[in-house]
């Protein structure tokens, strides 16, 4: 059964919904609830008018080519039908009958001819010209709430009660022929909470009261643009084009209606007006105001709107760029067609707190703050997540089936092209899924601090490990403590002094360790071999635990060829277990034009690539495109599309992607 309505845009903006009920796309219904749960009314009205508005203009983008110039000048609210589906939120309140077998406690008074009068706490009917059919949905499904004694309750010999429990709801018996939204098992489910009660006619819209639209959730399915012949003559008038500025003037008018909450686009703008002839006295007022851009001080309609303080600044420039056009305009950026609209208006849709609504304060800093969010790159993203998902699966498998490998992704590129970005991205993910992420960078110039480097990874290993000593949580505090032991069992005494050395973080997660184990505070002189069999035993110790760990290592362009070859050792090594090599991700990324055949990681790369127990996927990352360079500058600004082109193209070419 078709539950939809069709209301004409006029209607829809009188009767005050646009401000108080939620409007939805189908595709976003499941998570309306979620989307408005904390949104203010001055930002739900604007994303409401926005919703409202990009469905009339992809219906206005296909219809006004074709229709004739004077008849669509003459274009309004009024001429414009949406169907959508309405639902209204009713409040489930436990009742109690009284003694005369009278309406619950709760229920709306019934009016003269039978109709609920509803309160503020419930949505309904007024009692009115328009009367409602007992077997309409609507009707029946009040009826399943709120209503007399019936034989329901003869089932427990209550003679006609049909009280559920103790202060249960009471219901009535479903007449054949009556379809309801809520039925009784439904009634059980929710008596606690609310029902959605389906509005099937505009009878029933129309005689909701304004107080009680904030309940009423309505779904856009479809929107009708019906314009007039010029005259009603026998002859049709001769078809009359219409340029493109003066269809966005329209269509501009229309929007702003629809923002403004008049039915009249002319009627919208002299109320704009109006607030700015007095706003001497809203400035004289205890309300605090919004600080209001200076832009085209000229008498644009960009500014008559922003000093009306009714719209967030998107819709400022929104409005003005398709109404305040032509030779007398004033708009910065005139629309230049109205596909730029819907595109605008979608965007707004999808990311209002970006695109629609106006920045806190926490904007307003001396410079913008880029790389604070992710930009292209997702293809390889889900790569590398899907190696990190294999592994997992690998390691779950109790069989012995999966094998697995040790997993390793070299990323390359030019500099500044986002490896690192990326890298982190992954880590921060996998992070938050529990995995251990470890990560370190190599420096120009000071090879001979590439030693420095490996440890610096394995002391913030150790770090975790003191960390997770004096947390709360029950899990990381055992898996602290099954590690101190594990590499206490796993070492001598030697070569504990020489981790404690090494890493300073050990001694501190290993100073406890039992005194059979000898004294951790000596140093120990290691060749470059038992600094290779030292950091190896310990990854392994480690891995054998359980945990997943992903090490990342930056710029191996500028890591020594010793550490090279400890790297590639310790990868080895680690791929002749099973359990270690499944609990490892290793990423490394390097710049591409630093490296030639003759490079020592050319040659390790290759060695690894050799071995059948390691996994080598290597990334190339381009430059980024124009497309998402410009998209960066539209989330970072809080533009549309339309005015970054011309910077992107300027950042593109400055910084080659």
């Amino acid at each position: 059964m078709d539950n939809s309505i069709t209301l004409s845009l006029q209607e829809l903006i009188s009767s005050g919904c646009l401000s108080e009920s939620t409007f939805a796309f189908d595709h976003e219904v499941s998570d309306t609830p979620e989307i408005y749960n904390s949104i203010s009314k001055d930002k739900l009205s604007s994303l409401n008018a926005v919703k409202v508005s990009l469905l009339l203009s992809k219906v206005f983008h296909d219809l006004y080519p074709s229709f004739h110039g004077p008849s669509l000048a003459k274009l309004d609210s009024s001429n414009v039908f949406i169907q959508a589906k309405c639902c209204a939120e009713v409040d489930l309140e436990p009742t109690t009958p009284d003694d005369a077998g009278g309406e619950p406690i709760g229920a709306p008074a019934r009016a003269e001819g039978g109709a609920h009068r509803f309160s503020n706490r419930s949505i309904g009917v007024i009692d009115g010209e328009d009367s409602i059919s007992s077997n309409s949905s609507f009707d029946a499904a009040l009826d399943e709430i709120f209503a007399d004694d019936h034989e329901a309750g003869q089932e427990d010999g209550s003679n006609g009660s049909d009280e559920i429990g103790c202060g249960g709801f009471r219901r009535s018996q479903r007449t054949e022929g009556t379809t309801s939204a809520v039925d009784a098992t439904d009634m059980n489910r929710h008596s606690t909470g609310r029902a959605l009660i389906p509005i099937s006619d505009t009878v029933q819209f129309r005689a909701i009261d304004r107080s009680s639209m904030c309940k009423l959730h309505c779904t856009l399915v479809s929107l009708v643009i019906i314009c007039e012949p010029l005259d009603n003559g026998s002859s049709p008038p001769p078809t009359q084009g219409v340029s493109s500025s003066a269809a966005l003037q329209i269509l501009g008018n229309l929007v702003h209606a629809v923002f403004s909450q008049r039915e009249n686009p002319s009627t919208a703008l002299q109320a704009d007006d109006s607030l700015e002839a007095n706003d001497d006295i809203i400035i004289a007022s205890n309300a605090p105001r919004r600080s209001r851009p200076r832009r085209n001080e000229n008498g644009s309609l960009f500014f008559r709107l922003s000093r009306s303080g009714r719209y967030p600044i998107s819709i400022c420039r929104l409005l003005s760029d398709m109404i305040d056009v032509g030779l007398d305009g004033k708009a910065d950026a005139p629309f230049a067609s109205v596909d730029e609209v819907i595109e605008d208006l979608q965007q707004m849709s999808l990311y209002p707190e970006t695109f629609l609504h106006d920045p806190d304060n926490s904007f307003h800093s001396p410079s913008l703050l880029f790389g604070q969010r992710h930009y292209g790159r997702d293809a390889e993203v889900t790569k590398i997540l899907e190696i990190s998902t294999r592994l997992e699966q690998s390691a779950s498998k109790s069989d012995g089936s999966e094998e697995g490998q040790t997993e390793t992704v070299f990323i390359s590129g030019i500099a500044g092209c986002g490896k690192t970005h990326m890298a982190r991205r992954v880590g921060s993910f996998l992070c938050s899924l529990g995995w251990m992420v470890l990560e370190a960078k190599f420096d120009r110039c000071t090879e001979y601090e590439s030693r420095e480097v490996i440890f610096l990874v394995f002391d913030k290993l150790m770090s975790m490990f003191v960390d997770m000593k004096h947390r709360s949580n029950e899990k990381d505090m055992e898996f602290a403590a099954h590690a101190k032991e594990a590499i206490s069992d796993a070492f001598d005494s030697a070569s504990l002094s020489a981790l404690a050395d090494l890493i300073p973080s050990a001694r501190t997660f290993l100073e406890s360790a039992e005194g059979k184990k000898g004294s951790i505070t000596s140093r120990t002189d290691m060749t470059h071999w038992q600094l290779i069999i030292l950091i190896s035993k310990l990854l392994s110790t480690i891995l054998r635990l359980g945990r997943f760990i992903m090490i990342c290592l930056n710029d191996l362009q500028w890591c020594d060829s010793n550490m090279l070859m400890l790297i590639n050792e310790v990868l080895l090594s680690v791929s002749q277990h099973k359990k270690e090599r499944q609990h490892l991700l290793f990423v490394g990324t390097y710049r591409q034009n630093e490296i030639n055949v003759g490079h020592p990681l050319a040659s390790r790369l290759l060695n690894l690539k050799r071995n059948t127990l390691i996994s080598v996927t290597e990334m190339n990352l381009a430059s980024l495109s124009r497309d998402d360079i410009g998209c960066m500058l539209m989330t970072e600004m809080g533009l549309p599309r339309r005015l970054i082109h011309g910077l992107a193209d300027v950042v593109h070419k400055n910084t080659s992607g």
